[in-house]
């Protein structure tokens, strides 16, 4: 059974990977703009699972953040 702090870390975890992702040049090469968000999400929803140690951490608050989460 899931409970909302689930749902709350899997969205978070996908708005750090989306961020992420927003913020590199992939995708953006002979693409048009609705291609590329559609690769984007794509990507969220195969690896959004990569980002729930980080969503965890930034939800509690805990210290440091982790290596995903620099640029």
């Amino acid at each position: 059974m899931t409970g909302a702090g689930d749902n709350l870390i899997e969205s978070t975890a996908r708005a750090l990977l989306r961020e992420r992702i927003e913020a590199t040049p992939w995708f953006r090469i002979r693409m048009s703009q609705e291609q590329r968000q559609a690769a984007i999400e794509r990507e969220v929803d195969t690896y959004w699972h990569l980002f729930v140690a980080d969503a965890t951490e930034r939800l509690l608050g805990l210290g440091k953040a982790s290596p995903h989460a620099k640029h």
